[in-house]
């Protein structure tokens, strides 16, 4: 019998596996033995490792999750970019990130009926937009942020123009190349240095950069 540290190894590169088939093939079409299939084993291994299908579906969204959340995590806390850069670390600017998000989109209708499924959906969201949030209050504490401006709110409105973008991109890549995604992104956080509400007479922070670090 494998040892507990390669079963679970094992068992998380089926869970990748199976994410990649959702992104390719949808949620609904993955099978235990079309896993099996993919994976160049028999059924029995698959289950040996996972009791069901609704227990494959969940081990390959946490999988996506982790392989988002290594990217967000590889982002440095004192980098004036951060707010910017937790945004590009899971746009889908190059292809495993647009197959996140496939994996992600796809399991959005199965949530309807999964609760499991649809507490981690949340939970991603609101994971990502805790990191925004502190990041953006970071750079409210250095300057970089006008101090009118309320971290949470921005922070949710910057989540939600990134998700805007990322589930029209992985669909018409060709409509939304890398630099069409960053510019509204970019342009959002350029924005987060001057007062809210457009009101001109106040004064860009001290430095004048805004949570781009430009």
């Amino acid at each position: 019998m494998p040892s507990p540290i390669d079963a679970d190894a094992r068992r998380h590169t089926i869970a990748r596996l199976a994410a990649r088939l959702v992104a390719t093939n949808g949620a609904h079409n993955i099978s235990l033995r079309s896993l099996a299939a993919a994976a160049g084993a028999s059924t029995t291994v698959i289950t040996h490792y996972f009791a069901n299908k609704a227990d494959v579906l969940e081990a390959a969204y946490r999988a996506s999750v982790d392989e988002a959340r290594e990217r967000v995590e590889a982002v440095h806390e004192d980098d004036d970019r951060r707010v910017l850069l937790l945004c590009e670390a899971v746009l889908p600017l190059d292809e495993p990130r647009r197959m996140n998000w496939l994996t992600w989109i796809a399991f959005m209708g199965t949530a309807i009926s999964e609760p499991r499924l649809a507490t981690l959906q949340r939970r991603r969201t609101t994971d990502h937009r805790t990191l925004v949030c502190q990041a953006i209050a970071a750079a409210q504490d250095a300057g970089r942020v006008h101090p009118d401006r309320d971290a949470a709110e921005e922070a949710r409105a910057l989540v939600a123009l990134v998700h805007g973008i990322a589930t029209q991109a992985v669909f018409h890549p060709d409509d939304w190349p890398q630099d069409r995604q960053l510019a509204p992104v970019r342009a959002f956080c350029d924005d987060l240095s001057r007062p809210p509400h457009g009101e001109e007479t106040a004064t860009r922070p001290e430095g004048g950069r805004g949570a781009t670090g430009r």
